[in-house]
C-alpha cells in the first residue's frame, strides 16, 4: 500500500520547484534495507549511488 503522505510530500516538493525522483518498489515496506527482494535490493542501492553522484 502506498503512503499516501509520502505522496503528498513529493507532491508539495515538485509544487516548490525542488527536483524530485520518487522510487516505488511495489509489494514491498519500509524494510527495504534488509528485507526486500534481491532485485530491488539491488536497484535501491543504484538509485542511492546515482543521487550521491548528482548531488554531492
Amino acid at each position: 500500500m502506498l503512503d499516501r503522505s509520502g505522496l503528498s510530500d513529493v507532491h508539495e516538493l515538485k509544487l516548490n520547484g525542488v527536483q524530485t525522483k520518487l522510487v516505488i518498489f511495489h509489494k514491498e515496506n519500509y524494510d527495504l534495507s534488509r528485507k526486500c527482494r534481491s532485485k530491488n535490493r539491488i536497484e535501491r542501492l543504484n538509485q542511492i549511488i546515482i543521487w550521491f553522484k548528482t548531488y554531492i
